[in-house]
């Protein structure tokens, strides 16, 4: 190979190399992304329990008195 051809190698190389280490990163930040969203779906879900209860309870509180 010419001086030129292991030079262009090189250079092709690492910016292989580079554009990998790009994928992994966005990976890893579409991952936690994901994982990020499968929590709050999980936080809004309790929350709404929460209020569910929250307003039974508070309903059962203005019946009890009118029986």
């Amino acid at each position: 190979m010419g001086k030129k051809k292991t030079e262009d190698f090189e250079k092709l190389q690492k910016e292989l190399n580079s554009v990998k280490e790009l994928s992994v990163q966005m990976e890893n930040q579409l991952k936690r992304a994901v994982a990020d969203y499968h929590n709050l779906e999980k936080r809004v879900a309790e929350g709404r329990s929460e209020l569910t209860k929250w307003g039974t309870g508070e309903l059962l509180a203005k019946l009890l008195p009118v029986l």
